[in-house]
């Protein structure tokens, strides 16, 4: 089976538009003010027209109330911590019946440490690489260090995936890797993904 494919750091209304012609199974929208993929035109989220897609809000140490407003206002399935939240914050968003993926940042084999205490309180992981920002650094980590990850718990694989390397990204072998999160990998520019590049990286990873 393909792994699930997360189209990530959408900004403008069009190119949302023919992201979703090309059929993803997530599409994630940044709520972090000091990111460049920053959301600003909240009308750019055509709702009605993401049914069969999941909607990912992303969040940087945000306000609980601020992430509850956005799952209501644009009926987030997910939402996506990528900063220092807790488990306990995120088991308080659970309580609340929304879906937590949490982010963790890779730089070598002891950075896998604190999972097992978030497994509970989380849908899925996504792993990135470890800058001194909060992702979209466009570099990945080595994906040798997967190894080291022993939850049972399915996670997203983050961090400079593009078509120079998807190929090794999608065999990496590891009984609970289920998707794939591509950003920065696809850009024309910031927060504009290329139409050509994202196709190209979706029939790759669906073997088409």
């Amino acid at each position: 089976m393909s792994k699930k494919i997360k189209i990530c750091g959408l900004t403008q209304s069009q190119n949302i538009q023919h992201i979703i012609a090309l059929q993803p199974d997530y599409i994630g929208f940044i709520f972090y003010k000091k990111s460049p993929r920053l959301l600003n035109d909240f009308s750019a989220i055509p709702i009605e027209k993401l049914d069969n897609i999941k909607k990912v809000g992303v969040f940087v140490n945000a306000e609980k109330e601020d992430i509850i407003e956005k799952v209501k206002r644009f009926k987030l399935n997910y939402v996506q911590l990528h900063g220092n939240e807790s488990a306990e914050y995120c088991a308080d968003l659970q309580s609340k019946n929304i879906c937590v993926i949490k982010a963790f940042s890779i730089k070598e084999p002891k950075d896998f440490k604190n999972t097992p205490k978030y497994e509970p309180y989380c849908k899925y992981f996504l792993f990135d690489t470890k800058t001194d920002l909060y992702g979209g650094s466009g570099k990945s980590f080595c994906w040798k260090h997967l190894e080291n990850y022993t939850c049972k718990k399915g996670f997203f694989l983050s961090g400079g995936i593009s078509q120079y390397n998807i190929e090794d990204a999608k065999v990496i072998p590891h009984p609970y890797y289920i998707g794939i999160d591509i950003n920065s990998g696809i850009e024309d520019t910031p927060g504009v993904k290329s139409i050509e590049k994202t196709q190209q990286i979706i029939k790759t990873i669906r073997n088409e």
